[in-house]
């Protein structure tokens, strides 16, 4: 393998300028890259470059994926309700809940009490989440999961849709409120706050 290069190659190197393939007499050949540094020559397979070059796309576009996002520190899933895939905690609460709830029953409302203590959780979908569910899934899913539970869908708030659900487990009393804003403010995020007695 011829080891060419020339002297103004050399000192634009050592000036700290790189230089150019033409002006450092690099030359291609039988599948090595041969480079003057420091007027030492180097043969580099052009494999090794390529893989080196390959290995560094591949890390660079690694660094541009979006990281999956952590629970809100302190706070982990209700053991009866079951997240939805792909979604983390983004924040929540924890405290004695007294409030009461106007529930649409057909053409009647009725104020339901609640009382006890509780829990609230805002889910969000992950930012890498391809798919992420409609409103009507998302409602629906959470459904299931209730009922899975024993629980009965008891109605919706009169102004914001929400839906109450009541849950009958192991002698307790659990009251879970889905909130979803709905229409053009739906996000993909969820929240819900369970009370129990």
């Amino acid at each position: 393998m011829a080891r060419d290069y020339n002297q103004s190659a050399i000192r634009l190197w050592e000036s700290g300028t790189i230089p150019t393939t033409s002006q450092c007499g690099a030359k291609l050949q039988e599948g090595y890259l041969t480079i003057s540094k420091n007027r030492i020559l180097q043969d580099i397979p052009t494999k090794k470059i390529f893989t080196i070059v390959i290995a560094a796309l591949f890390g660079m576009m690694a660094a541009n994926l979006p990281a999956a996002e952590e629970d809100a520190t302190g706070y982990k899933d209700h053991p009866l309700i079951p997240r939805m895939p792909g979604y983390y905690i983004l924040e929540g609460s924890e405290a004695a809940a007294v409030f009461d709830v106007d529930i649409v029953k057909g053409e009647t409302i009725e104020t339901l009490h609640i009382e006890g203590k509780s829990m609230a959780l805002l889910f969000r979908p992950q930012p890498e989440l391809e798919t992420k569910p409609g409103e009507a899934r998302l409602r629906g899913d959470f459904e299931k999961a209730i009922i899975t539970q024993g629980g009965t869908l008891i109605g919706v708030t009169s102004g914001q849709k929400w839906s109450v659900y009541h849950i009958v487990k192991d002698g307790k009393e659990f009251w879970v409120v889905l909130m979803i804003n709905s229409g053009e403010y739906f996000t993909g995020s969820y929240s819900y706050r369970i009370v129990w007695k």
